[in-house]
């Protein structure tokens, strides 16, 4: 259980994922761990894309999006996730500059330019704080449209929006897990263990077929991402 305490080491249906840290809907739909890194100190098997500002401090993987965006994502993984798969990640939200609104999270669809270096289109399960409307943590779809180079769209455009009734605090550690079945995306938000504080789906036409990997978006914010986890069919 990469990020849930998992002290019996408990698993009753015999796969590669403890009880403790199963799908919240349930087990046996993406039963085996292909990827995991406790992001402390670098960066190999991941590919850096858009903005380089990745960083690491306090045994943590550090992200301050400047001018907009900073996305990376895991090397090899897609083959074997294919297009059904979960990925996940423990983070903290670190506060924006002047009210602006951040949001940090995990990619579950992706195509890449040809340099490999850029994204051309996302989708991504986020956290997004909003210091303007009171710091409520909100569990969003954004998505990064085909086409879109630059401006305010390079940070992404809201898809879904679930509000979760908890307050932004930046030493609050929180579990974003995503999954991705076909063209059908579903996001949760889980502020202890398994104890699911929001959660969100959508099925869009067509997805891109690449992902997953990490993103932060906004100008001036910060993220803090603990760990990163794959699993696949």
């Amino acid at each position: 259980c990469p990020s849930v305490g998992n002290p019996d080491q408990a698993n009753g249906d015999g796969d590669d994922v403890g009880d403790a840290c199963e799908a919240p809907d349930g087990p046996g739909r993406v039963a085996h761990l292909i990827f995991f890194d406790r992001l402390r100190d670098d960066l190999m098997g991941w590919r850096i894309l858009d903005m380089a500002g990745w960083s690491f401090g306090s045994g943590e993987l550090q992200a301050a999006p400047d001018p907009a965006l900073q996305a990376l994502v895991p090397e090899g993984v897609r083959d074997r996730a294919g297009t059904r798969f979960a990925v996940e990640t423990l983070l903290r939200m670190t506060a924006g500059a002047g009210g602006v609104p951040f949001r940090a999270g995990v990619i579950v669809a992706s195509e890449m330019d040809s340099s490999r270096t850029s994204l051309v289109a996302w989708y991504a399960c986020a956290l997004e704080v909003r210091p303007l409307e009171g710091s409520e943590v909100h569990l969003v779809l954004a998505m990064l449209p085909a086409g879109c180079t630059e401006g305010p769209c390079t940070e992404g455009t809201v898809l879904r929006d679930e509000p979760t009734g908890i307050a932004h605090d930046e030493t609050a550690e929180l579990r974003i897990y995503a999954l991705r079945d076909g063209n059908s995306i579903t996001c949760w938000l889980a502020e202890s263990a398994d104890v699911v504080k929001a959660t969100l789906s959508m099925t869009p036409a067509s997805l891109p077929p690449g992902g997953p990997g990490l993103v932060a978006a906004g100008a001036g914010s910060g993220a803090a991402f603990l760990n990163a986890a794959v699993y696949g069919p």
